[in-house]
């Protein structure tokens, strides 16, 4: 499986919850967390690889611990109501980094890779990364949340950027 980038509009899609807590679920997990490593993430949803199910992973930090969460079906079940505004960007978003209002402490509740239900609290970063994903799940991106000028300069961006690459492929053959 590889990363899904813009303008693949499948990034725009509604996830649909997880049923089967089985081989393929655990296949899906393994196939996503090779990418993310992959592309140096700290997080990904499996709409990020073509897969619309409600399956995210986050790396926690604390300190210079890290911690992987694989999450099945999550959701956000309360909140502290304090918002903060910080740049985020996002893997299928290549070099589109914005300022973006998140609320700073989540309890979110989510099934492991087993079926069991689990619940916790989520603070600063990983408040903001475990709220990334979860939009990625009703199709809310980065590029969505860009003011439409900004979009239109990324945009130009990347054409150029995709441009540059075709040619230098083109040579090399």
């Amino acid at each position: 499986m590889r990363l899904i980038r813009f303008p693949n509009p499948i990034l725009n899609r509604t996830s649909e919850p997880v049923t089967e807590f089985d081989d393929d679920l655990l296949s899906l997990l393994e196939e996503m967390e090779q990418v993310m490593h992959e592309e140096n993430g700290a997080g990904l949803a499996a709409i990020q690889i073509g897969t619309p199910k409600c399956v995210v992973l986050v790396v926690l930090r604390k300190g210079e611990e890290k911690r992987l969460l694989k999450m099945v079906n999550p959701r956000v079940l309360d909140n502290n109501a304090v918002r903060e505004i910080q740049e985020e960007g996002c893997l299928s978003y290549p070099d589109l980094w914005i300022d973006i209002e998140r609320l700073n402490g989540v309890l979110v509740g989510w099934d492991d890779e087993e079926g069991t239900h689990q619940e916790e609290w989520f603070y600063g970063w990983d408040a903001r990364a475990v709220q990334h994903e979860i939009d990625h799940l009703s199709g809310k991106t980065v590029y969505a949340r860009a003011n439409r000028k900004l979009r239109k300069r990324w945009e130009k961006r990347e054409v150029k950027k995709n441009e540059k690459g075709k040619t230098k492929r083109r040579r090399k053959k």
